[in-house]
């Protein structure tokens, strides 16, 4: 492939899935000819393959192309790399080299999360301290080598004074906004200590993804990055749909640079979180999967063999190092435990309310735990390394509960039984309430409705809850947790009378519009509802499923509800849900008035 701008520099580099590339390249300077690079820009009709403006072409350390495959592999945020070769214009430059294409810009971030160019990214690259000008005077044009380093800057609270920060960590999109919220509360959280730091962890950050990308790094011995030398190549995002912090890896090519035996994890302030032992379970489990799975010498094989030929170079030291930090590493985890409930000694019991904290004990495989023949997980807590605790939802009279411990895989390392009798009375959420409307599909806006500012059509969408009993149901604690997500604790409507109906809304606003300003709303569900159908659930205050079904465009299901201005209604609310012949169109196209008090015809039928 050929760009169309003649060659500036006489750099080109000749890919090896792809015919000859030229381009014009800027040449970052290096210590010696081989370890320069080149940042590639192509014109904006031009794009390399179609997608990508610029693109790096590194000689140096090509085998980081096995990371940032393992990165991909382990589901680890990473770049796309491939092998090119280097015709350059700098002596004793040419040969391998290392092509990346994907860097972590507003392309990625809308492909990876979910309005993903909306969410800040910072990037932490180190304070550099010039050592020299090019004419030997202070007033001169520093130089980019020789550099020093101030390598004792750390994630740590500085006070609430953005100035502060912006030394080592810059935002790199977004800069309009200056939003460093998210970063300071992650720096003071990272500045506490004992209790305090292990229950503020997960408010700011992704503990599970940090302790994932931070495991990958120790497993590939990377040096030159936050924690393993100077304190810098980290990326920081802050995922939009939580505002939790995620590591982003960058710049891995000091690769194997420690020892086999080097220490599990290295310094500074995230040190004292994956120490917390709650953490260290974690960060262990991470370390423990990526050997079976990524950091494997049966999974690095075919691609050190297939970079190998391409590049014309041996990477079989590769798989060595690789096994030889499997071994080490293996050595200092843990040792295996079976999975056990301890509660009462694992002996069945006897509760007075309808639900029941479990205890036990887990190795590090164990991501969580799940009620035989659901696929949901429970809600876990860990106690410290090798204790769990977790609380599940009972029915009145026997509870035969089978608890299958999974790892992240999902594979089934443990099982534990155990029976426990409830003596509670059975609950009016249970009983009573039900999903009776789904609006999955809306029509198109009307004009009147896009002048409004309504252009979306999922904006009207909206599912209806009832209470089919004869007394008022408390909604505290009722909750959709699968397809939208919604708590009605706190919401506008605590209670719902006998046979009243309430929506929840994609759009209040936008409902209201269509619909008429009558309509009882609890209040705005996050996410959406899949035009192609998808599974609701429905959960109690305990936790317990009220309903659980998959509802379709396809199929049985009413075709007029896929587009058309109908929605499902149910004929039997006390019915099965996820039977097509209980749902019908709605008569008219549009919803009808949720009255709290208002019986629908078709619920007697």
């Amino acid at each position: 492939m050929t760009a169309s701008a003649p060659p500036s520099s006489g750099t080109t580099a000749r890919s090896s899935t792809t015919a000859a590339c030229t381009c014009t390249g800027a040449c970052s300077a290096a210590t010696t000819p081989d370890a320069a690079s080149y940042n590639v820009r192509f014109p904006a009709d031009h794009l390399f393959r179609g997608v990508h403006r610029t693109v790096q072409l590194k000689r140096r350390v090509v085998q980081e192309i096995f990371a940032k495959h393992a990165q991909n592999q382990a589901g680890v945020p990473g770049m796309y790399d491939d092998i090119v070769h280097l015709f350059s214009h700098r002596a004793g430059n040419a040969g391998a080299a290392r092509m990346s294409l994907a860097h972590y810009n507003d392309v990625y971030l809308d492909s990876q999360y979910e309005n993903g160019a909306e969410g800040t990214l910072f990037n932490m690259e180190g304070i550099r301290v010039a050592m020299a000008t090019h004419d030997g005077t202070p007033s001169g044009i520093k130089l980019p080598f020789p550099i020093d380093w101030v390598s004792n800057y750390d994630i740590t609270d500085l006070g609430d004074d953005p100035e502060q920060y912006r030394w080592s960590t810059m935002i790199r999109n977004n800069r309009a906004r200056d939003d460093y919220r998210p970063y300071l509360a992650l720096a003071k959280t990272f500045s506490l200590t004992g209790p305090a730091l292990q229950r503020t962890v997960p408010d700011v950050m992704d503990i599970d993804e940090w302790m994932r990308v931070f495991a990958l790094l120790s497993l590939f011995g990377i040096g030159d990055t936050y924690t393993q030398g100077n304190p810098h190549n980290l990326n920081f995002y802050v995922r939009p749909a939580d505002q939790r912090i995620l590591a982003l890896p960058y710049d891995w090519d000091f690769l194997f640079a420690l020892e086999p035996s080097a220490p599990l994890w290295g310094n500074q302030n995230l040190a004292r979180i994956i120490s917390l032992p709650v953490y260290t379970r974690l960060f262990h489990g991470h370390l423990l999967d990526l050997m079976e799975t990524t950091f494997h010498t049966d999974y690095l094989t075919p691609w050190v063999t297939h970079y190998g030929a391409v590049a014309g170079e041996d990477y079989r030291y590769v798989l060595d190092r690789v096994r030889a930090r499997s071994q080490y590493v293996r050595s200092r985890l843990p040792a295996a435990i079976p999975f056990a409930i301890t509660t009462n000694d694992g002996a069945d019991f006897t509760v007075t309310n309808l639900v029941v904290q479990l205890e036990g004990r887990a190795w590090i495989d164990v991501r969580d735990l799940r009620l035989a023949g659901q696929t949901s997980p429970l809600p876990l807590t860990w106690l410290d390394a090798s204790r769990w605790r977790v609380s599940i939802p009972l029915a009145p009279g026997e509870n035969p509960l089978i608890l299958e411990a999974r790892n992240r895989r999902g594979e089934i390392v443990g099982q534990g039984a155990i029976t426990v009798h409830s003596t509670g009375l059975d609950d009016a959420q249970r009983r009573f309430l039900r999903l009776t409307e789904i609006m999955y599909h809306p029509a198109p806006p009307t004009g009147p409705e896009r002048d409004a500012g309504f252009a979306d059509a999922d904006q009207f969408e909206f599912l209806e809850l009832a209470n089919l009993g004869p007394d008022p149901v408390d909604l505290d604690g009722v909750r959709l947790d699968r397809g939208v997500t919604f708590d009605f604790t706190g919401s506008a409507f605590r209670t719902l009378a006998p046979g009243g109906r309430i929506l929840i809304t994609r759009d209040a606003a936008a409902v209201r519009f269509r619909y008429g300003e009558h309509l009882a709303i609890a209040g705005n569900f996050t996410g959406g509802l899949d035009n192609g159908g998808e599974t609701l659930r429905l959960l109690d205050r305990h936790g317990f499923v009220i309903q659980e079904f998959a509802y379709d465009d396809d199929g049985d299901w009413p075709r007029e509800a896929d587009g058309q201005g109908h929605s499902l209604e149910a004929l039997n609310p006390m019915g099965n849900a996820a039977d097509p012949a209980n749902w019908q169109a709605s008569p008219r196209p549009g919803a009808l008035p949720a009255n709290p008090g208002t019986r629908r015809r078709s619920w007697t039928r």
